[in-house]
């Protein structure tokens, strides 16, 4: 039997990922480490894994996998009680436990909530959720039901795939909003006519009342559409996160070659003045990190090194934690579990940096990793260029 619904998601933030462990592990076997193999084999096992994530509907079953068929997941439909759009906000990829549920998915913001007879909750990762809504409603219909149910349904899916589709394209605020409320409205419009009227001819008659998908795009504003930048939003997220892992890569990996930490000659000479150096470090980023705590995003941006201001821009900056930040809540907690001090750093200028890490909690989010790498500038003042979260 062929499938009712199938549909794949790349997975773009796995990708990144697998292919930034794959060169991490290659530059630590390059410097005779032997823990670099098995980071570029899990690398490699992380992009097999997570390149894409299947969903199909076949012969009365919901499926999911990632990859090629690494992990499944096999869902009778019958034992589904509802089907629909996820509530919350998503931070993370892959499998893991989320409130209510087990959140699988490998990019993207948007989900799909299927609760279960027994009252178990699954979400499922995908960027066309109207449409595998739809299809898992409708496979949802007792078989030999009323045809005109079927095609109104397929013709209803359709639709809403298209305007999703166009409101995808210009990267709408409101896009599910707007979803719930046409597909409302077709759902009344459908009750409203009796049913000798329920023919193919009415329901496309429904649909051309609508008017074409491309019109809900004016509800953003011309200016917008314009403006629109050429990467979609999957690309602009995996961006940021690119950008995010290999500055991190760039600030750990010297550290795990035990190179450029605290000069050798230093060593010997001036412990307290070193110490020194060190608390003034930490001192400028926790007074960075509070700007970050209080919303102060373009602050926080203003006060960070020319270095970090060259290859990100405010708006950038305010975006990235707009995403990842925020949806942590208020801070609870913070404390400082390690700091280095070096000379150099891959891929940046020479000069002076402490890379420090803090321990943190936050409201949404019991344990976290800060990292901050302050720089000493002309002015002799400690300016952070760069801040990773995990």
């Amino acid at each position: 039997m062929n499938a009712q619904y199938r549909h794949s998601q790349p997975g773009y933030v796995t990708i990144a990922a697998g292919l930034i462990m794959v060169t991490a592990g290659m530059i630590t076997y390059a410097y005779g480490m032997p823990l670099g193999t098995i980071l570029a084999l899990l690398g490699v096992f992380i992009l097999v894994w997570g390149y894409k994530l299947t969903v199909e509907i076949r012969d009365g079953i919901l499926k999911f996998w990632f990859g090629p068929w690494v992990f499944w997941k096999n869902i009778p439909l019958e034992n589904i009680a509802y089907c629909g759009p996820f509530k919350g906000v998503i931070f993370g990829w892959g499998i893991h436990w989320f409130p209510g549920g087990w959140l699988y998915n490998v990019s993207g913001m948007k989900a799909v909530t299927i609760v279960l007879k027994s009252g178990k909750k699954i979400h499922i990762g995908t960027d066309e959720p109207v449409r595998l809504i739809e299809a898992i409603n409708s496979a949802l219909r007792p078989a030999g039901g009323d045809d005109s149910s079927e095609i109104w349904s397929e013709i209803k899916s359709d639709y809403l795939g298209r305007v999703e589709q166009a409101l995808s394209a210009v990267r709408h605020p409101r896009s599910f909003e707007i979803l719930a409320d046409i597909g409302s409205h077709l759902d009344q419009r459908f009750a409203e006519i009796t049913q000798q009227q329920r023919t193919w001819e009415t329901f496309q008659k429904i649909i051309t009342e609508m008017g074409p998908p491309a019109d809900y795009t004016e509800l953003v504003g011309q200016q917008q559409a314009m403006d629109k930048p050429i990467l979609s939003a999957g690309y602009v997220i995996t961006l940021v996160l690119v950008l995010a892992a290999v500055i991190t890569g760039l600030i750990v990996l010297p550290k795990v070659l035990n190179k450029n930490v605290i000069p050798t000659q230093k060593q010997a000479e001036g412990l307290t003045q070193h110490e020194q150096t060190v608390d003034a470090a930490i001192e400028a980023a926790e007074s960075w990190l509070k700007l970050i705590d209080e919303d102060k995003y373009s602050e926080s941006w203003e006060q960070a090194a020319e270095f970090f201001k060259k290859y990100v821009s405010r708006e950038q900056w305010k975006n990235s934690l707009d995403m990842a930040r925020k949806p942590l809540g208020k801070t609870i907690l913070r404390k400082v579990i390690n700091s280095t001090y070096t000379t150099t750093l891959p891929g940046a200028p020479d000069g002076r940096y402490v890379v420090i890490q803090f321990e943190s909690s936050f409201e949404n989010k019991q344990n976290a990793v800060e990292t901050v790498t302050p720089m000493l500038d002309s002015e002799s003042r400690w300016r952070v260029s760069g801040y990773f979260i995990k």
